[in-house]
């Protein structure tokens, strides 16, 4: 029970922060110019971010393995 109401309390957080970051900006790189709102621009920082350290975390996870079966 204690899970689901933290994720509605996360669920409802999300929400606010989509709300309040609505508006549109502009990424330049290079020749690229993106246009998207302004949370998803961050959700997908958050995203790729989450996935670098899932993969960090995992090859070192793979190497102590590795160094034990010897």
């Amino acid at each position: 029970m204690i899970k689901f109401i933290f994720g509605i309390f996360i669920g409802i957080l999300c929400i606010i922060f989509f709300i309040q970051n609505g508006e549109v900006v502009s990424i330049t790189f290079l020749p690229w110019t993106v246009t998207l709102p302004r949370f998803l621009l961050m959700s997908i920082f958050l995203l790729a971010g989450v996935f670098i350290g899932w993969l960090f975390s995992s090859f070192s996870y793979f190497k102590k393995r590795k160094r034990e079966k010897k």
